[in-house]
């Protein structure tokens, strides 16, 4: 490509090279092939300058390159599809509780330890399930409710043994409703433990 050299004016010798690099008229610089005229040799600074300004240019996003995906933010974490599940056996859990609170307040039945130790475990069961105290309206004691009171005499050990063999059969059909592996071998388990509450109770007779 041509370039215009011309001498600037009140200068000794000076040239300039389209209007921009001067050389001195006469110098090695102003000699070589061509135009008749070379550049200075580059410096170390001057071309380390130049890579480091290349390198950010080809790293830097282009006005015509697609724009970059933007990220996805979490999600909320999605709805506990077996919460109905767990909340009716928690409430059922609570009702054998009561149901132990009544037969603790019928003097002379059954051994109290016993009775305690089994109504501690179902207030275990239900603390597991989600549920540390006992949902609004069930029965707390034996005056809760009349529906769980047991009849006296003989009859609490029957209505114990009863109650504990329907949870433990209703905890296993729950098993087969339940999404959750976890609360699938939760209810499992709390199946065996009426179940074993069950036959402890008959062995009392």
């Amino acid at each position: 490509m041509p370039c215009d050299i011309t001498r600037v004016p009140g200068t000794r010798g000076m040239l300039t090279l389209s209007g921009r690099t001067s050389v001195r008229a006469g110098s090695p610089q102003t000699q070589g092939s061509g135009s008749g005229v070379s550049m200075h040799p580059l410096s170390r600074r001057a071309v380390l300058s130049a890579g480091v300004a290349l390198a950010v240019a080809a790293c830097s996003p282009s006005a015509d390159a697609p724009p970059a995906p933007e990220q996805s933010t979490p999600s909320e974490s999605p709805p506990d599809p077996d919460l109905g599940l767990r909340g009716d056996v928690a409430a059922q859990e609570w009702a054998l509780v009561a149901l132990y609170d009544s037969a603790l307040a019928t003097p002379g039945t059954l051994d109290p330890s016993l009775l305690a130790l089994m109504r501690d475990q179902h207030r275990e069961h239900a603390a597991a399930l989600g549920s540390a105290e006992p949902p609004a309206g069930a029965p707390t004691s034996a005056t809760g409710s009349s529906s769980t009171a047991p009849a006296p005499g003989g009859d609490v050990r029957a209505r114990l043994i009863e109650s504990e063999q329907q949870a433990a059969g209703a905890r296993t059909d729950a098993c087969g409703a339940a999404r959750d592996p976890d609360l699938v071998r939760l209810l499992a388990l709390i199946a065996s433990s009426e179940a074993s509450h069950a036959e402890s109770l008959r062995g009392t007779a």
